[in-house]
């Protein structure tokens, strides 16, 4: 997984051990010199989403939120549902996330309570990740792209 970078001057990685690190970018610290270190899942994997110290985790048994709390350290807040394990992006409060078989998920980004869902009918590829733009999500699919429009409040 890819670093994220967070407010202070902190970055957090995961990897496929499934420890959640947090470092000082400007002094990564070398092994063992993290600032903090939290057990965040079996196996985190893609790249995470963040909102101010908020950070979003895709791992293999569904997706965590990770809160890099006062004081600094690492949460974990809430796991979304175990199928939900793919590459996340946010709009606005909510968090859009897939699994494998196409089902689109939005969720809300305090809580992890699902708003809504919607199949996409097609299977998506590994570490597929949504895009938003314009008001619609656009999704790679296994046959080409689909597109959703968003209806309601996205902010």
């Amino acid at each position: 997984m890819g670093p994220s970078l967070l407010p202070g001057g902190l970055v957090f990685i995961a990897g496929k051990a499934g420890l959640g690190y947090l470092l000082r970018a400007n002094d990564l610290g070398g092994i063992g010199g993290q600032v903090a270190v939290v057990r965040v899942c079996g196996l985190a994997q893609g790249g995470s989403a963040t909102v101010g110290s908020q950070i979003f985790v895709p791992c293999f048994d569904g997706l965590r939120h990770v809160q890099d709390a006062p004081g600094m350290t690492l949460k974990v807040d809430w796991q979304a549902a175990h199928q939900i394990t793919l590459p996340p992006i946010v709009g606005g409060h909510t968090l859009y996330s897939l699994d494998r078989d196409g089902t689109l998920y939005a969720l809300d980004t305090e809580t992890g309570l699902m708003r809504a869902q919607l199949s996409l009918g097609i299977a998506v590829p590994p570490f597929a990740t949504p895009t938003i733009s314009q008001g619609r999500i656009f999704v790679g699919t296994d046959q080409g792209v689909s597109a959703v429009t968003l209806t309601g409040e996205t902010d």
